[in-house]
């Protein structure tokens, strides 16, 4: 497929800074006036799912309502199945994300609330897309993020169910230019001992940051910050197959200005290493 070359809102504008997948402000390997945002990519796994025509306009809708760029997203391999997460930030102190304005960007998401307060404000909200259905979906498709106090920075979510809002993940953050030993540390107290090195994987060094996450079932590791030949890498290695992946991989020209975050999901299983998802996430 060709790359989309549609409007500018596609492109970033000229003194346009990129932002990573938390929505912090970072300088480009090389200029970005004119050159493709990094929701190229995400439309491209729409397109090859059959739904980019379902999803594309909430895309729209953000840029109307918050500004283009202003919409964080990922996209996941589970078990073979693929699915997409969609994040709004709000680093300010005033806190302005609420489920009114989600519910106005992607309309349906209220399904997924249970009765929340539309107008409490949060740090960060996400939400769940699957291909069969444009709306979240079921148990815990909406998650909200809460910030910690203390050091190193850290975040918990929580997910929605009928029953209320569960914790579900607890994530720290490293400095990916110092802080691998401390990272290795921090695998070390929470299970993995020895083990640690295994999840803390070369393709990303050096990398913006990495973030460490206690989940229900498994230990997610996320590397922020990478070029598109570490994203290449880090694919190669996890086998991740988005086909998206794979376009990007024949067309790294048009994307070389850009860095990715990307995420593993891991067990330990008969002393072996399992990968249970494997992600990559922009702006």
């Amino acid at each position: 497929m060709p790359w989309n070359s549609a409007g500018l809102a596609g492109r970033y504008l000229p003194g346009e800074k990129p932002a990573d997948y938390a929505q912090r402000p970072y300088r480009a390997p090389k200029p970005t006036a004119g050159r493709f945002r990094s929701t190229e990519l995400l439309r491209r796994s729409w397109e090859y799912a059959g739904c980019d025509e379902r999803f594309s306009p909430i895309l729209a809708r953000a840029d109307s309502l918050i500004g283009p760029g202003k919409i964080a997203w990922g996209v996941k391999m589970i078990d073979g199945t693929r699915s997409w997460e969609l994040y709004l930030y709000d680093h300010s102190l005033r806190q302005t994300l609420t489920l009114s304005l989600l519910e106005r960007i992607v309309p349906g998401a209220l399904d997924a609330a249970y009765g929340l307060d539309v107008d409490q404000r949060w740090f960060s909200i996400s939400l769940d897309l699957y291909a069969e259905d444009p709306r979240p979906i079921g148990d815990s498709a909406l998650h909200f993020y809460v910030t910690n106090t203390g050091v190193p920075a850290s975040c918990t979510s929580f997910g929605t169910t009928p029953s209320g809002l569960v914790r579900e993940n607890d994530y720290t953050l490293f400095d990916g230019r110092t802080a691998w030993a401390a990272a290795a540390n921090w695998l070390d107290r929470n299970g993995w001992g020895s083990s640690a090195n295994v999840l803390l994987w070369d393709e990303a060094r050096p990398c913006s940051h990495i973030a460490l996450a206690t989940k229900p079932h498994a230990t997610g590791v996320y590397f922020g910050g990478l070029n598109v030949k570490q994203v290449l890498a880090f694919a190669q290695r996890s086998n991740l197959t988005d086909p998206a992946i794979k376009d990007l991989s024949r067309n790294q020209a048009d994307f070389d200005h850009l860095l990715l975050d990307v995420a593993i999901d891991a067990v330990i299983r008969e002393d072996r290493l399992h990968i249970t998802k494997v992600a990559y996430f922009s702006s």
